[in-house]
């Protein structure tokens, strides 16, 4: 079929339908392991939870080509040595289920262990283990902020995933998975098979091609090992022409115009190639184009490229992985989910932003960077004067605002009418980030501190979010 051209500037054919399945048949029965530390997917310091009703997430995804069977959780935890042992407890949870209750008894071990079993019925494509602390320091009813509630879990604990190989379907609607799948967290690693003698003008076309899957990878490390003579028995793309082709496809038919194509390994039972392939250089280069500009309307197991809209020259630093630096920028642009701008509990933890730019950008001699926030919030403790919004940018404190439901004398933060009643207060705030303590790679931390009761007192949740606009 033929792509409407107006849709993408680019003109493809194809030799088969969107597949009913993104399966196939094959399904490799044996199980095989694959393993994260702690460290591996939130950071290298350790997870800490404070609070009696504190939680603390861990997220990890499930590759299209496999399914996960079971797993375990190997934990190594110190508990904070203030907690009545019989009544202080960790559950734990794998997508709100409840996989089990980790208790404690008094020990003179700084740090203790325990294996956690996780039921395969409750995988998903994306997962969330979650760790709720309830403690107790004495028999009388506590301050649940009290600072002596903790829970530290080690970076060195591990998840342990049991997992099965499946074959997808030859769909090219499915790019850059399997090659690349946003679910792994793990680097990347895409094996390229090409020709030793395959000339300057298709190695530029292979850059072309290394540089779409690498800008789907975000903060994964990338590489594209180069196999002439051998053949990798992973997921791999094969660039050829008539006359220069690797020994893989030598018998492939003569190929007569630009294409895309997505084949079964033919020595590794549930691995995929894909084939970019052209008549001469010309037509390798047009397929490569063709890829970057047209992949998210390819579909079926083949795909032929006509022709490619010219593409406008790249301007200066609009990079997809760069921040935007004509023009201001949303959080909602910087972040997956509406999630990683919202916090619930006794002891909030920081709301992280991550983003980049451009290493050449100098902005040490800048005084400083604007920044607008919108921002709600459980209404503090009345009367109180601590509760505050920490910002910080690279570790680096940058300013506090004040928390309350009246504006602060000397401050220019504009605060809005609550809307929401009793239930929270919202606000708008503009601020300056210091130029100097932006580098290439940068988190902005909001750090909310909310005062919500008397020491002694019980304490309540509270709840905060940041708006994406």
């Amino acid at each position: 079929m033929k792509l409407i051209h107006a849709l993408s500037g680019l003109l493809l054919g194809a030799a088969s339908m969107l597949s009913t399945s993104v399966w196939a048949d094959f399904v490799d029965t044996s199980t095989k392991q694959v393993s994260y530390t702690f460290s591996e997917i939130a950071g290298p310091s350790s997870i800490s939870i404070k609070g009696s009703g504190g939680t603390a997430y861990l997220g990890f995804g499930s590759r299209l080509d496999q399914i996960i069977t079971g797993g375990s959780l190997n934990l190594e935890f110190a508990p904070s040595p203030a907690l009545r042992a019989r009544v202080s407890h960790l559950r734990v949870y794998l997508n709100e289920e409840l996989m089990d209750v980790v208790d404690f008894a008094q020990s003179d071990s700084p740090q203790l262990t325990k294996v956690i079993d996780l039921d395969g019925r409750f995988f998903k494509n994306y997962n969330q283990i979650k760790f709720e602390l309830i403690g107790r320091i004495d028999e009388e009813c506590s301050d649940a902020s009290d600072p002596a509630l903790w829970w530290e879990l080690g970076s060195a604990s591990r998840i342990t995933l049991d997992v099965r190989d499946i074959e997808v379907a030859n769909e090219l609607s499915l790019l850059p998975a399997p090659f690349f799948d946003a679910r792994d967290l793990k680097d990347v690693s895409i094996p390229v098979v090409m020709p030793s003698d395959f000339g300057l003008q298709n190695l530029h076309s292979a850059s072309v091609v290394a540089s779409y899957f690498s800008s789907q990878a975000n903060w994964r490390e990338v590489s594209f090992p180069v196999f002439q003579h051998e053949t990798p028995n992973h997921h791999a793309i094969v660039l050829a022409t008539n006359d220069k082709r690797p020994e893989l496809i030598k018998d492939l038919p003569e190929i007569t115009k630009p294409t895309i194509q997505m084949v079964t390994h033919p020595s590794a039972p549930g691995k995929k190639l894909l084939l970019v392939l052209g008549k001469n250089e010309e037509q390798l280069a047009l397929a490569a184009k063709g890829l970057v500009a047209g992949s998210q309307l390819m579909s079926g197991e083949v795909a032929y490229i006509n022709s490619v809209n010219k593409v406008a020259p790249r301007k200066p630093y609009d990079a997809p992985n760069w921040l935007p630096t004509d023009r201001p920028v949303k959080f909602s642009e910087l972040i997956e989910g509406n999630y990683q701008l919202e916090s619930q509990g006794v002891e909030l933890p920081p709301i992280r932003v991550s983003f980049t730019l451009p290493p050449d950008l100098f902005t040490w001699n800048a005084n400083t960077v604007p920044m607008k926030l919108s921002y709600r919030y459980s209404p503090p403790l009345k009367g109180s004067k601590t509760s505050r919004l920490n910002i910080s940018v690279n570790d680096g404190f940058v300013r506090a605002f004040p928390l309350d439901e009246n504006k602060s004398e000397g401050e220019q933060d504009t605060w809005r009418v609550p809307i929401l009643g009793s239930e929270s207060f919202s606000a708008r705030s503009s601020t300056q980030l210091p130029g100097f303590k932006i580098t290439e790679n940068n988190t902005l931390a909001f750090n909310f501190q909310i005062a919500t009761c008397q020491r002694g007192s019980v304490r309540g949740w509270v709840r905060l979010s940041i708006m994406r606009r």
